[in-house]
């Protein structure tokens, strides 16, 4: 369903060099489910990058250095944000069932997600210049929830090997990326700056909304010690300096590991915030235990409005699943 009979059409102009691309369609599998069975099987769906969902999704392999050019297709009846971790894309064409509209100068925008409408399409380039693992996925939650697997489901939260959260905790419309250093590259050096230090507090806050908690941060700057149970929902913003160093110490009050992820900030790899994917082969930084706490250091280098936001899930409540049906799923966003 929304893969069948559906491909990739792209046309050059003449005379013109083109820098190598690849093309990924967004597509939609579906298992229609059997409700006389015993037990009933429900409708399951699951979303797909040419025809495969995360982890089996295809892994790309760069360069520091190199250039990367893509084309996305949404073959879909499903709109999807596609976010890239930790570097910014200049968007060169958008298009629909009806025209193409490519960009040029002032016109590209520089962007790390951009939303595409079902049936719609897009062109893209980015410059890889830092080492590590990154991620390249949709924004929209069910969409790359485990939840969407057309395999055997997970029964409870904690049935996978959280540290190996980043694989069986994701599924459908994601992307591996694994940049390389350049041979003989020198490690980046560190600012002699003083950073600015905030710790970054998640907590639980029982009976939030009825019988179900809330999850929230409350934040803690210099000597300053907030009250226990104070979080609030959203987060508190962060007001940092472009070029000014930070330390965050993100400290884990919840009963279950967790892990931040800081959403269109350039930074290396190790602290993207992905826990057993972010990094590098033997350098990955587990999910954060209840308990313990990681610092997560960058410098942001632009000024702008961001979002940091966890990058841990469990496996939603058996009341909740119903909003993730195949249904809901074309009818838009959830989030």
């Amino acid at each position: 369903m929304d893969s069948q009979l559906t491909g990739a059409l792209i046309v050059d102009p003449p005379g013109v060099k083109l820098p190598d691309d690849r093309v990924f369609v967004i597509g939609l599998w579906a298992d229609d489910g059997d409700p006389k069975a015993n037990p009933p099987r429900p409708v399951r769906a699951a979303f797909v990058i040419n025809g495969r969902s995360w982890p089996h999704t295809e892994r790309l392999t760069y360069t520091a250095g190199d250039t990367v050019h893509w084309r996305w297709i949404n073959a879909s009846t499903a709109n999807h944000p596609m976010h890239l971790h930790g570097y910014f894309y200049l968007l060169e064409s958008k298009g629909d069932a009806g025209r193409d509209t490519i960009y040029v100068d002032p016109k590209r925008r520089l962007e790390n997600t951009e939303l595409m409408l079902p049936g719609s399409t897009m062109s893209l380039t980015w410059f890889p210049t830092r080492p590590g693992n990154w991620l390249f996925h949709c924004h929209v939650i069910p969409h790359i929830s485990p939840n969407r697997r057309l395999g055997k489901a997970r029964a409870e939260a904690g049935a996978h090997d959280i540290s190996q959260h980043a694989l069986e905790g994701m599924a459908g419309l994601v992307l591996g990326l694994h940049v390389l250093p350049v041979k003989g590259a020198q490690k980046p050096v560190r600012a002699s700056v003083r950073p600015c230090k905030l710790r970054l507090i998640a907590e639980m806050l029982p009976g939030r909304y009825g019988k179900d908690p809330g999850f929230g941060y409350r934040l803690e700057e210099g000597s300053a010690e907030g009250l226990p149970g104070s979080a609030s929902i959203p987060g508190p913003p962060l007001v940092l300096t472009q070029g000014q160093p930070v330390r965050i110490t993100v400290v884990n009050r919840l009963s279950e590991a967790t892990s931040v992820h800081w959403h269109g900030i350039e930074l290396e790899s190790y602290y993207d915030g992905v826990a057993g994917w972010s990094g590098s082969a033997g350098h990955m930084p587990p999910p954060i235990p209840p308990g313990d706490s990681f610092v997560a250091e960058y410098t942001p280098p632009r000024a702008g409005t961001f979002i940091y936001h966890s990058h841990y899930w469990r496996r939603a409540p058996t009341r909740f699943r119903a909003l993730w049906s195949d249904r809901r799923a074309r009818a838009g966003p959830v989030v």
